[in-house]
């Protein structure tokens, strides 16, 4: 091994820096940094700003009738209580996910095209959870689903049924938990799915990109997973 350069004697860090130095040997291999995240392209602002033309708009039903409660996993049960709720004054979708994992998929089923969603946790949730889907199955047998979890965040994920009943899991893209913002503040994300291609935009930055999409439909849809969140200017943009 190696070896690394010592801090100058009386240095305050001298103990830690041996006692790092002295488990690495007994490892046989050098003490690591955590990874960090790859470097952001330029910013660029989102679809919806730079051409609001052709948007349909998610959340126009306020009895949500377009919505459906669907499993997920899809082999978990069902949760008792409905956590879904629209506000209609303020047009914010609250998901009181508390205790419940499970997607809210809009129907029909839709092709190539933007999704556009705004989003925040609330609440003092430990570990704050959620996701996007797109091009998802409605028994959550295949889906696709982009990270809100700050983590996570701008990781694509997810699985594809298989005959053979083993799901591929597929991934793209890396975390940048530095994207988002403050707590109860908005942040807002799009994928685009255009055939098997599919990219992912947070926050004013590209975090991820794919090319190997195997289902050329699918459902939108959000996740309720054990928090509270809230959502707003859930928008798709169909694609030529």
């Amino acid at each position: 091994m190696p070896l690394l350069p010592l801090p100058s004697p009386g240095h305050t860090t001298v103990r830690v820096f041996l006692g790092l130095l002295t488990m690495a040997a007994l490892c046989g291999a050098e003490p690591k940094a955590p990874p960090a995240s790859p470097a952001l392209p330029s910013a660029t602002p989102s679809a919806l700003d730079s051409d609001a033309r052709g948007w349909i708009d998610l959340l126009s039903q306020q009895d949500l009738r377009d919505w459906r409660r669907e499993r997920f996993p899809a082999t978990k049960p069902m949760g008792e209580t409905n956590p879904w709720k629209l506000d209609v004054t303020t047009g914010v979708l609250r998901c009181e996910g508390t205790g419940i994992h499970e997607m809210l998929l809009h129907h029909p089923s839709r092709g190539d095209g933007i999704f556009h969603a705004e989003f925040r946790f609330v609440g003092p949730a430990a570990k704050p959870n959620s996701g996007l889907f797109v091009r998802t199955s409605p028994d959550a047998g295949t889906w696709y689903q982009a990270q809100l979890t700050p983590t996570g965040l701008g990781m694509l994920f997810g699985q594809v049924a298989t005959s053979d009943a083993k799901p591929k899991r597929v991934s793209a893209g890396a975390r940048y938990p530095g994207l988002m913002r403050p707590n109860g503040e908005w942040n807002v994300m799009e994928i685009t799915c255009r055939g098997a291609e599919v990219t992912i935009w947070v926050n004013g930055h590209i975090t991820a990109q794919a090319t190997s999409l195997a289902t050329p439909q699918g459902h939108i849809g959000l996740e309720a997973e054990f928090n509270p969140i809230e959502f707003r200017q859930l928008k798709f943009k169909p694609l030529p």
